[in-house]
């Protein structure tokens, strides 16, 4: 309802404040490590000549759908839980029938976006769909839950090739399981953030399950995508720009492992989780350093 003192102006940006809020873009560290997921598939799968069509198609789509399954969570969250302090249906800020038209409005346009990319990936992309339809009931019922979002972000990648048309390549399918088990051990890390939190709420995860072993499974998870990333690299013939961007990541992963141990683990959790965000980048500079000093050399 609108505030007494409010003009049409202020009432409206409130609005957009909180479908903001609503799309957790105040939070957009999850968005952009699905994006650079989609970069590092997209010069792997193009060979490093990535459409630029085809990938802006795939990243505003990602965004839209990860918008999407936000608020759908948001929403669905203020009938499955006694308390959802996290939901703004719940809250009041957004009424039920707004916050379903945000969730068909975004997800209509990633469907486009994703169409646009062809029938294949557009196939493939139901698949995220279902998964974030099914998520909120999914992290009541199990103990896998970070699993399960790795699944989520990982499944990026098959779409990706199929956009491109190498749905069968193998340098795909092993960057989906590095992907993979690196997705588990991230949302593992933001689980410990918020263990304490969803306990109160019968919300299960992984951190629950694991206990003080949790950072020891995180190690375990990154270490094992590492392995799988220069699977990833020699399958795709990558040379030393890679190796030095895998480096980085392994050192990277030393470094949360740090902030696990030397700090409050709530507190080092979180910023080992967007730490993550370097991890990602640290990979992704790899595999663009190698296509385009190699089309530098071609060009001399």
């Amino acid at each position: 309802m609108r505030g007494l003192n409010q003009s049409p102006w202020q009432h409206w940006l409130a609005q957009a404040y909180n479908h903001l809020h609503l799309s957790r873009l105040n939070r957009p560290a999850d968005l952009l490590l699905i994006w650079l997921v989609i970069l590092q598939a997209s010069w792997l799968a193009s060979n490093g000549k990535p459409g630029a069509a085809t990938t802006l198609a795939l990243l505003i789509a990602a965004a839209c759908l990860r918008c999407a399954a936000w608020a759908y969570t948001d929403l669905v969250e203020n009938q499955l839980l006694p308390v959802a302090p996290e939901s703004l249906v719940a809250k009041g800020q957004i009424r039920a029938k707004q916050a379903l038209i945000h969730i068909l409005v975004l997800t209509g346009a990633a469907g486009i976006l994703t169409l646009l990319a062809g029938v294949a990936a557009f196939s493939l992309a139901l698949v995220v769909l279902a998964v974030a339809a099914a998520y909120p009931y999914i992290r009541q019922r199990t103990f896998l839950t970070q699993a399960y979002l790795g699944f989520g972000l990982a499944w990026a990648v098959p779409i990706v090739y199929a956009a491109y048309d190498k749905l069968g390549d193998k340098t795909g399918w092993l960057l989906t399981v590095a992907v993979l088990l690196w997705g588990s051990a991230t949302f593992t890390l933001l689980a410990m953030h918020w263990r304490g939190f969803e306990v109160k709420l019968n919300i299960r995860s992984l951190p629950q399950l694991l206990g003080r072993h949790s950072a020891t499974m995180v190690a375990a998870l990154q270490l094992t995508a590492l392995m799988a990333m220069w699977l990833v690299g020699r399958q795709a013939k990558l040379d030393i720009f890679f190796s030095l961007g895998w480096l980085v990541a392994l050192c990277l992963v030393a470094f949360q492992q740090y902030l696990l141990r030397a700090r409050q683990q709530t507190v080092g959790a979180v910023s080992a989780y967007h730490n993550n965000i370097w991890f990602a980048i640290a990979l992704l500079a790899g595999i663009a350093g190698h296509y385009l000093c190699a089309c530098t050399e071609k060009t001399i």
